[in-house]
């Protein structure tokens, strides 16, 4: 059975675009627990006539607000092709641009994306590989340190049913309100957190059934991002809790602009926001200067919880209320400081902190709430805010 077959629901397969012989190409439609999705599997070499059977794909994909999930296994373009394989690989680039923001696109790497069909990986929103599976843009061959896959948003160890559990999570369009669900979750459950919880562990107990999905595990150090569902309701999560680099910065845009894109309230955790001391500095100022536009242009329900340590200037740019944050919650040991310990001795000989107390009094926190409340704290929020993602 191909992989096609195990993702989607059992005989729900239908296939278009025509028989080409030796195509190492498979496209059609079918259905992900009786949602209509499109879907296309590529396990060789790329021709102008494979690219106009994909094209189709994401043409009817857009026509039925469809998601569209690409199976690869492929080392790139035939080289007898020249330039012909490089304008086929173009075409569905091109096809993937329309479609973003649209449609939610998945790349499932089988074995290997190399070459340009790692840029096919690359321009959907999330890639799941497995253990074995290789994506370069150029062949590793060739490549004097040929780094780990960083950019996998997840590892699975079962393809077929990590596609399956991410649509449960996501929209199938900008318009869609599929990913809204029933709770079976206690709503008033109470988070079995302390102050010394890791990040991944809020995460897990606001969560319903205390499961989330982690996204881009070794991309980005310093933050995480996941997909959860607090009431049935699915939300993106942003959590920092290290020192901030220029990748951890790409990494919440990219969840922020999906998020965006999908009508995808989200939750912005701040346990520990600092600046690394080997980022560069003209990079991150760059960077962090798009990322408050990306915060700003989302207008989707925003929620913030500050619950350990938020120092310096990234308070401004991604710890405020005014950055079109809908609510704006602290624990009660979060502190917030003008500067790290090293540079606050440096400059002016003290850190200039505030705690969530003072924060508060001057009406820059709209609530202090208990570590053990965050979840329904946070859930009750979501619904208040539930009309914003609605109508956006």
């Amino acid at each position: 059975m191909s992989l096609i077959e195990q993702i989607l629901d059992e005989n729900s397969f239908v296939e278009q675009g025509g028989r080409i012989l030796d195509a190492f190409i498979r496209s059609g439609y079918g259905t992900i627990n009786s949602r209509l999705v499109y879907i296309y599997e590529q396990t060789g070499y790329v021709t102008v006539n494979h690219a106009e059977k994909i094209q189709k794909v994401y043409d009817k994909a857009l026509v039925y607000g469809a998601p569209v999930i690409a199976v690869l296994n492929s080392s790139g373009m035939r080289l007898d092709d020249g330039l012909t394989g490089l304008n086929a690989y173009s075409k569905i680039f091109t096809n993937q641009a329309k479609a973003h923001g649209k449609v939610s696109q998945i790349a499932v790497v089988e074995g290997d994306a190399l070459g340009a069909c790692a840029v096919i990986a690359a321009l959907s929103d999330f890639v799941i590989t497995s253990e074995k599976s290789r994506i370069f843009l150029q062949s590793p061959d060739i490549l004097k340190n040929p780094s780990k896959n960083v950019y996998t948003h997840i590892v699975a160890k079962d393809l077929s049913e990590s596609v399956k559990k991410l649509m449960s999570f996501i929209p199938s369009n900008a318009n869609s309100l599929e990913h809204y669900s029933e709770c079976a979750d206690d709503l008033n459950r109470e988070s079995n957190l302390t102050e010394k919880s890791t990040v991944c562990e809020i995460i897990q107990e606001i969560a319903d059934g205390r499961e989330f999905i982690r996204l881009l595990p070794k991309f980005g150090e310093g933050v995480e991002t996941a997909l959860a569902k607090l009431s049935g309701m699915t939300v993106g999560i942003v959590a920092a809790y290290d020192a901030l680099t220029v990748l951890g910065i790409k990494k919440i845009g990219h969840i922020i602009k999906y998020c965006s894109n999908f009508r995808v309230p989200i939750i912005f955790i701040n346990d520990n926001l600092t600046y690394g001391s080997e980022s560069d500095d003209a990079l991150m100022l760059y960077d962090i200067a798009n990322l408050i536009g990306e915060i700003n242009d989302a207008k989707v329900g925003k929620i913030l919880l500050a619950t350990k340590n938020v120092q310096g200037s990234l308070y401004a740019a991604l710890n405020n209320k005014y950055l079109d944050i809908d609510v704006s919650y602290a624990w009660e040991n979060a502190c917030f400081s003008l500067f790290d310990e090293t540079g606050g001795q440096k400059i002016t000989g003290g850190t200039h902190s505030y705690t969530a107390h003072n924060a508060a009094e001057l009406g820059f926190v709209d609530d202090i709430i208990d570590v053990t409340s965050t979840r329904k704290r946070l859930i009750a929020a979501l619904e208040m805010i539930f009309i914003k993602n609605v109508n956006y």
